[in-house]
């Protein structure tokens, strides 16, 4: 490590950052026979007031209604759809809007700054889910105007991370796939295809975008006297954002694990990133010079045990309580 002194000065900064936020959220659910409803509206309104040493400042109320349904319809025992949609709302905080200059951590080359004239984000999400048996397969469109991102730009002498606001459209597919063969076999995969149609910032000129697709496979197997076995191969291929390219990753790892029943024993042997794949690499795709590259080093041996305490009883949840759960959770962001 070469460590050098540089002649920056320090900066200070004073800021007043005060937030009041008042909601208000209902929701209502029917089941028909094989069809489930449930209905959610959320009000919310949001008073921000960020102050910087008092010359800027962004000041802004946001008042809005934030819907989200959902209707489930079983065809079979084995065969169920699920539509849904929702919009949420996203303020920034403190640390996004606070412009103060700050050295990033993670890259030498650049520094963080937020931005005071950031808006919140509000994001309108469309899904429709599959299900068969164990096999999953789901579509769905994630749009916000107003979209919460990251831009480098060139300020005086140096690369500077700024938060901003875009406007992006996302088209995903995702498919699990789960199979057990002979009750001893076991394959899973779990698929995931993004694609950006939609990413812009005014000012600057959309570049080259594709689709990016992330795999993850894993192979177990059952074996005698309470040995099992899992092998955990994951991946990613470049993607291009319209801003940046980011690089491909992959990520190799192989579990061995002991049941000791009558102590409520288990004991196991993780090995990860056998094949050092867990590397980060971005470049900018727009007029600014800026490549980054480092590997994220998670190769590592674990050996460890774990005990339960007694007998152990799996609670049953039923699809009214755990969907209402659900429904509060989403409604609370």
């Amino acid at each position: 490590m070469n460590i050098t002194v540089n002649d920056v000065d320090s900066q200070e900064s004073v800021q007043n950052y005060s937030e009041k936020q008042y909601a208000l959220f209902l929701e209502g659910q029917k089941e028909f026979n094989k069809t489930y409803i449930r209905l959610g509206m959320r009000y919310e309104s949001n008073i921000t007031n960020f102050f910087d040493q008092g010359i800027t400042s962004n000041s802004f109320k946001i008042d809005g209604f934030y819907p989200n349904v959902l209707v489930q319809h079983s065809f079979s025992d084995n065969f169920q759809v699920e539509t849904s949609y929702k919009k949420t709302l996203i303020r920034p905080d403190y640390f996004l809007l606070n412009q103060l200059r700050r050295k990033n951590s993670d890259d030498s080359m650049l520094y963080t700054s937020g931005n005071i004239n950031l808006r919140p984000q509000i994001e309108h999400e469309v899904d429709l889910s599959l299900y068969y048996k164990n096999q999953m397969l789901s579509v769905g469109m994630n749009y916000s105007p107003n979209y919460i991102s990251t831009l480098i730009v060139k300020r005086g002498d140096y690369l500077v991370q700024e938060y901003n606001n875009f406007k992006m459209m996302t088209l995903y597919a995702s498919l699990a796939l789960n199979k057990v063969f002979n009750n001893k076999y076991i394959v899973k995969n779990y698929s995931n295809v993004n694609y950006l149609p939609i990413m812009e910032f005014e000012g600057f000129e959309k570049g080259k975008t594709n689709f990016a697709f992330d795999n993850r496979t894993v192979l177990g197997i059952i074996l005698k006297k309470g040995y099992a076995a899992e092998v955990s191969y994951s991946f990613s291929t470049d993607f291009y954002d319209g801003f940046f390219k980011h690089g491909k990753t992959n990520n190799l790892s192989i579990t061995l694990q002991k049941k000791i029943p009558h102590l409520n024993l288990t004991t196991y042997l993780v090995v990860t990133d056998l094949l050092r794949g867990q590397k980060n690499y971005d470049e900018a795709i727009y007029p600014i010079v800026y490549k980054n590259s480092s590997y994220n080093d998670t190769r590592g041996i674990r050996l460890g045990l774990y005990w339960t305490f007694g007998n152990q009883k799996l609670k049953e949840i039923k699809k009214e309580d755990s969907l209402m759960n659900d429904m509060k959770s989403r409604n609370r962001k």
